[in-house]
């Protein structure tokens, strides 16, 4: 079972970043930012196994639906997430 955190709404400045991220990447396959209306997230903990008390975080759609990824989500709108995977590889590369 999964805790329920409160639901992030995209103008949140705290709660609002998984959903800007979301929003970046979803450009970065092809897509558009505003894809991502009407999206919340949710965390949830993990309660057994080896790795219990590591929290998820969870996309949820307007219908809600559950989307474990940022690529699961890119998937969905059929977009390239081997595109924005790169992307983020090559962000990741510049600032280091």
């Amino acid at each position: 079972a999964e805790a329920a955190a409160a639901a992030d709404e995209e103008g949140d400045e705290e709660g609002g970043a998984p959903l800007r991220k979301l929003a970046a990447f979803l450009v970065a396959c092809g897509g558009q930012a505003g894809l991502v209306d009407g999206w919340t997230t949710t965390q949830g903990s993990r309660v057994s196994g080896v790795t219990a008390g590591t929290s998820d975080l969870y996309y949820l759609s307007p219908l809600g639906a559950r989307f474990r990824s940022r690529r699961e989500v890119a998937r969905h709108f059929a977009l390239d997430d081997e595109a924005g995977l790169a992307a983020l590889k090559a962000a990741a590369g510049a600032r280091v």
